[in-house]
């Protein structure tokens, strides 16, 4: 912000480009004015990726726990979202003239299958019980494991994210507070990662 004296030009007010003059106790000022950029002049094509963008973004903030965990293997100068992103990119596709996304090709983590989880849904739909053959106790390697459970409601835009330690040999994942009425639409998705390595997540309808 500069400030000057009202000789210089006079009893300037108002905007100049970037530029906001005005008073404030007797001086003049101006100061940086920022321009907002809307979609007034974007083609159809950009309007279209930032839709894309935006739904993608709305949909993997609401797992963040779970991608820290299960997005492990991350290049030099990127971050967990980076790569979810990239991962995610093609489970958004055009429907009909819009974008919506395809939970069964969601991606919640990456890495190679070096785990080997079983899920069973319970009766009532409102529980998944989960297990695995926990690793001995020399097996160092698993001690930081965990074992990870997202359930996503479509219907709502509600979501449950779950984590339970390796070191255990099985565990129940309780999603019923997202359960709300005849139209619920459910996914749930697991892994499992030791912190240096992650298994595929598994989409579980």
């Amino acid at each position: 912000m500069a400030r000057f004296n009202a000789s210089i030009l006079g009893e300037a007010t108002g905007n100049a480009g970037r530029a906001n003059f005005y008073r404030w106790r007797g001086k003049s000022f101006v100061r940086g004015r920022m321009i907002e950029r809307g979609n007034a002049n974007a083609t159809a094509a950009q309007i279209s990726v930032q839709q894309r963008f935006t739904i993608l973004s709305e949909f993997l903030k609401k797992f963040t726990p779970a991608l820290r965990l299960g997005f492990v293997k991350v290049p030099d100068g990127k971050t967990y979202m980076n790569v979810a992103f990239t991962a995610n990119w093609d489970a958004v596709k055009d429907n009909g003239g819009s974008w919506a996304l395809t939970y069964a090709n969601v991606a919640l983590s990456n890495g190679v299958d070096e785990f080997s989880i079983s899920a069973i849904k319970n009766p009532s739909g409102n529980t998944v019980d989960f297990t695995w053959t926990a690793p001995r106790p020399t097996e160092l390697f698993y001690q930081d494991g965990r074992m990870c459970a997202c359930a996503y409601n479509s219907a709502n835009a509600k979501s449950i994210v779950f984590i339970a330690s390796l070191t255990a040999s099985s565990a129940s994942f309780d999603y019923s507070k997202l359960v709300t009425g005849e139209d619920d639409d459910i996914s749930i998705w697991y892994f499992a990662t030791t912190g240096i390595i992650s298994s595929p997540s598994t989409y579980l309808k």
